[in-house]
């Protein structure tokens, strides 16, 4: 957040120069009096706002390795938003491995309901198993970027994947329903982090590679009055999964304390999908008194 301090003058004439004068300096004598408080403000208002930044691109899966037949996710945070609408028309999106160029083609989008955009996105066809291959995204403006912080080096680096796993067609299945674990709310900066984590179990015959247990949890959430809901792709873990928002964006908002349904569907990063969704799932969405003690 910008803010702006607008200072206005006033000019007069010769008959009030004496009062001009002494106007003067007591306004400079307030603001030096002011400009302690003035200060404290700033300050405290640019903390509160720091945490947030203005745009960001975020790809999926965030390991390396990767199946032959993956798919991947891109995931565009406020100003960034435009960036997935505007995928392969405004700008083309692809996997570079030296000469060979694979398109990725948009096989669906989804708009959070706070600052989130996404894209699911299945190359032209099959990568070449030992390959390595960058993602890359041309025409982007000059403030966004594509690439990965690598903590070790504490350098951004290219989003590049290693082709490493063979073909995976088994669709994952619920071997126990969803059901609520636990609920959060986190008062921070920019707003509250506001969360609903269900745990289930999952059976998917795949074999071992680094993201097998990666899952794009398919969510519906409703308010428990409405017929109207909103979707959206939820990267997890294959025990759990996680509904709501951080105090900068997010899925899912909530109003505190009322009642809502949400509904999930399995579906792997191989585009392996549960033939069919969970039940209807009644919750409360967090309040305050379900802040951590």
């Amino acid at each position: 957040m910008l803010q702006y301090l607008k200072n206005e003058r006033n000019g007069s004439g010769n008959v009030v120069a004496q009062e001009t004068a002494f106007t003067t300096f007591q306004t400079i004598t307030n603001m030096k009096l002011l400009f302690p408080l003035l200060v404290a403000f700033t300050l405290l208002a640019s903390t509160s706002f720091a945490d947030c930044a203005g745009s960001g691109l975020y790809a999926f899966p965030d390991q390396k390795e990767v199946r032959t037949n993956n798919l991947f996710l891109l995931e565009g945070y406020a100003h960034s938003q435009h960036i997935i609408k505007g995928l392969n028309t405004e700008f083309p999106i692809y996997l570079k491995s030296g000469d060979e160029t694979i398109r990725l083609i948009v096989q669906e989008t989804h708009t959070g309901q706070f600052f989130l955009t996404q894209a699911l996105l299945k190359p032209e066809k099959f990568l070449t198993e030992g390959k390595e291959y960058t993602l890359v995204i041309d025409n982007l403006p000059d403030q966004e970027g594509m690439y990965r912080y690598n903590i070790k080096t504490r350098k951004r680096e290219a989003i590049t994947y290693i082709a490493s796993g063979k073909e995976d067609h088994r669709i994952p299945a619920f071997t126990s329903a969803p059901k609520e674990k636990e609920k959060s709310f986190i008062s921070l900066g920019c707003g509250p982090a506001v969360d609903v984590t269900f745990s289930f179990n999952v059976s998917d015959d795949s074999d071992d590679s680094d993201n097998s247990d990666l899952l794009l949890m398919r969510t519906s959430v409703k308010s428990a009055d409405s017929d109207s809901s909103t979707t959206y792709l939820v990267v997890c873990g294959n025990k759990c999964v996680s509904i709501g928002h951080n105090m900068c964006s997010g899925a899912f908002t909530f109003i505190e304390g009322q009642a809502y349904r949400v509904q999930f569907k399995l579906l792997d990063f191989c585009g392996n999908e549960a033939p069919k969704a969970s039940e209807w799932i009644l919750f409360t969405s967090p309040t305050n008194t379900d802040s951590p003690r």
